[in-house]
């Protein structure tokens, strides 16, 4: 599959991801690991749609400052307004496989992360023009 159709595909996927996660974001009913999961996760796939419009190969990961300094790196600038959304990481697949503990402290602020995912989704779908 061509990097552009890959792109398209991560975006939708992303897409389904942040639908869950806007429903989750006032719900208290739902866990921060099962938000946390999907907002990593909607993030995660915007990220690799970005660098696969621009035929970047990425790892098989699911941390998200290393797909960030990817894009830096090939000099796709990762936005500073975004940042907050890389603290995800710990929320990314690996918790369904290990005896993960959720970050102590202070609890997600669900609607921001919720935003900021949102904007983030329209940013990269700006960016490679795609919808």
């Amino acid at each position: 599959m061509s990097g552009r159709k890959t792109a398209k595909l991560l975006l939708q996927l992303a897409a389904n991801d942040l639908s869950a996660v806007g429903a989750m974001a006032k719900d208290t009913g739902f866990s921060e690991e099962t938000f946390g999961f999907h907002a990593q996760q909607a993030v995660e796939k915007a990220l690799k749609a970005w660098l696969s419009d621009h035929d970047i190969v990425y790892p098989r990961i699911h941390t998200l400052e290393t797909l960030a300094q990817q894009l830096n790196e090939n000099g796709l600038q990762f936005p500073a307004q975004f940042e907050t959304l890389l603290s995800l990481s710990p929320f990314a697949a690996r918790l369904h496989y290990d005896l993960w503990q959720p970050p102590t402290g202070e609890p997600l602020d669900r609607v921001e992360l919720a935003r900021l995912a949102e904007e983030l989704l329209a940013f990269v779908k700006d960016q490679t023009g795609l919808t």
